[in-house]
């Protein structure tokens, strides 16, 4: 896995996350255990739902997981 992707991993799994994504990623993880196949789902549903407040584009994708991995919320 990239490092960027592992630290946000670790964040997602510490609930380092906005207060949007947040409700849905605890109620994953009350149904699931936590594996490397239901991370990348995770992600996935970050990323979606991340759509529907602004436009993605490759530029503020990069930008999210920097401000994840600096710990901003």
């Amino acid at each position: 896995m990239h490092n960027r992707c592992c630290a946000c991993a670790y964040q997602l799994l510490c609930k380092r996350t906005t207060a949007v994504v947040r409700p849905k990623i605890l109620t994953v993880l009350t149904t699931y255990p936590i594996s490397s196949n239901n991370l990348s789902c995770l992600f996935q549903q970050h990323i979606l739902s991340l759509s529907a407040t602004y436009p993605i584009s490759s530029s503020n994708i990069t930008h999210i997981y920097q401000r994840q991995e600096e710990g901003e919320s």
